[in-house]
């Protein structure tokens, strides 16, 4: 199979992105990165990022089934470059506590079983064909036409990576696009910062093979005092 080219040019689309959401970057704590192997599965924690990517792989030829994963997210292009990886080895996921951001648009739907605890979450909140807020546009015109030209080499990159995988790109941004559920939240002064899927509602995009370790799925629905808005049903027309 074909491999996905991630350009390096793409990092700077990818950390503008990555840093486009309610909170601003200097308001984001950093979580320590932990990498390590116990038996047959990689255990990650920590933000996704390009040096825990180089770890994943440094370990990546050893005798590994499973990435057990807890991240709240990071930057694009290592998060699809860590889903690549773990398509490209056959490897399950299991999320401990949450997946959030790149680690459920990329990491989770790659694995070739999904593993999730009655608590596990999992959370979107845009990817590279999400809308933009203005601020995050350089104002600059010759900033701004080399800010389009990356944003488009990284749309053409997310828009491989899920072909490769044979899950729906509009996963990443069908909150903002389903009838602007999130707008319709605010307006209703629901603090919404991303949103879920069902089962059900994840197999519509073509992440399927989902395990319930205890048997059942019913994680909270917020985190760190936001709510996290979950689609039972999704239509894609």
């Amino acid at each position: 199979m074909a491999k996905v080219i991630l350009p390096l040019s793409l990092f700077t689309a990818s950390i503008f992105l990555s840093a486009c959401d309610d909170k601003s970057t200097s308001e984001k704590k950093e979580d320590e990165l932990k990498v390590h192997v116990s038996g047959d599965k990689i255990f990650y924690s920590g933000d996704i990022s390009e040096p825990g990517f180089k770890r994943v792989k440094d370990l990546s030829n050893t005798n590994i089934s499973t990435l057990v994963i807890n991240s709240r997210g990071g930057d694009i292009v290592p998060g699809m470059k860590l889903g690549e990886l773990v398509f490209d080895k056959k490897w399950s996921i299991q999320v401990q506590d949450y997946c959030f951001s790149s680690c459920s648009n990329y990491i989770f739907p790659a694995g070739k079983t999904k593993y999730l605890s009655k608590g596990s979450q999992l959370g979107w909140h845009g990817g590279a064909t999400q809308q933009l807020n203005e601020n995050i546009i350089p104002k600059d015109k010759n900033d701004r036409e080399r800010f389009i030209v990356l944003l488009t080499e990284l749309i053409e990159t997310e828009s491989n990576f899920f072909k490769k995988i044979k899950v729906n790109q509009l996963s990443t941004v069908y909150g903002q696009k389903a009838i602007n559920h999130l707008a319709i939240l605010k307006a209703h002064n629901i603090n919404c910062k991303g949103w879920s899927y069902s089962v059900d509602g994840l197999s519509a995009f073509g992440i399927n093979n989902i395990v319930l370790i205890d048997g059942e799925w019913a994680p909270s629905p917020s985190y760190e005092n936001s709510c996290i808005h979950v689609f039972d049903n999704v239509v894609i027309q």
